[in-house]
C-alpha cells in the first residue's frame, strides 16, 4: 500500500512538474522504476536484486527517452547524451544473455531495436525525433522482455516482446508522445 501510494504521489508530482523541470525524465523513470516495485511487493514482502536492478535499468532508459523526447520541437537534436543512458540495459545484459537462446534472441532484437532508432535519432531530422521517440517508447517492453528472460521467464518474454509490437501498431493511432 506505501509503495503504491508514493507512485501515485510520484505521478501526481511528475504531472504537476514535469514541464521546464530538468529533473523531469528522472522523474518519469522513478515513476516506472515505482511500477516494477510496486508489482514486486504485491507478491512478495521483499524485493529480491533482480528488482532493483530492473528499476535502476528502467530509470536509466527512462532518462535517455525522456531526454531526448524533450528535443522533439527541434529541427534536429541537439544533444545526444541521453543515448549513453539508453545503453545501460545492455551492459548489465551482456553477461547474462549467454545463459540460454531466449534471452540471447531478446537481447538481439532489442539492441537492434534501439540501435536502429539511436542511429536514425544521430543521422535524422525533427521528422526522425518523434518517430524514433515513438520507437524508443515501445521498446521499454522489450526491456522488460530482457530482464524477464535473464529471470528464465521464456514465455513471459515472449508476451512482452508482444507488448512491443503491440505498442508500435497502437502509435499508428495513437500518438506515442
Amino acid at each position: 500500500v506505501v509503495a503504491g501510494l508514493c507512485l501515485i504521489a510520484t505521478i501526481v508530482y511528475y504531472n504537476v512538474h514535469h514541464k521546464n523541470n530538468p529533473l523531469g525524465p528522472v522523474i518519469m523513470g522513478l515513476c516506472r522504476a515505482q511500477v516494477y516495485l510496486t508489482t514486486a511487493l504485491a507478491i512478495a514482502p521483499t524485493l529480491p536484486d533482480k528488482v532493483w536492478w530492473g528499476a535502476g535499468l528502467v530509470i536509466a532508459y527512462v532518462i535517455g527517452l525522456s531526454s531526448m523526447a524533450r528535443q522533439e520541437a527541434l529541427a534536429a537534436p541537439t544533444n545526444l547524451w541521453p543515448l549513453a543512458f539508453l545503453a545501460t540495459p545492455f551492459v548489465y545484459g551482456a553477461s547474462g544473455m549467454m545463459r540460454g537462446i531466449s534471452p540471447m534472441l531478446v537481447y538481439v532484437v532489442f539492441l537492434a531495436w534501439v540501435g536502429h532508432a539511436a542511429w536514425r535519432l544521430v543521422t535524422g531530422s525533427r521528422s526522425d525525433i518523434r518517430e524514433e521517440v515513438s520507437t524508443l517508447i515501445a521498446a521499454i517492453a522489450l526491456l522488460d522482455a530482457l530482464l524477464i528472460a535473464l529471470a528464465g521467464g521464456t514465455w513471459l518474454a515472449a508476451l512482452a516482446v508482444g507488448g512491443a509490437l503491440l505498442t508500435r501498431l497502437a502509435h499508428r493511432v495513437i500518438p506515442g508522445t
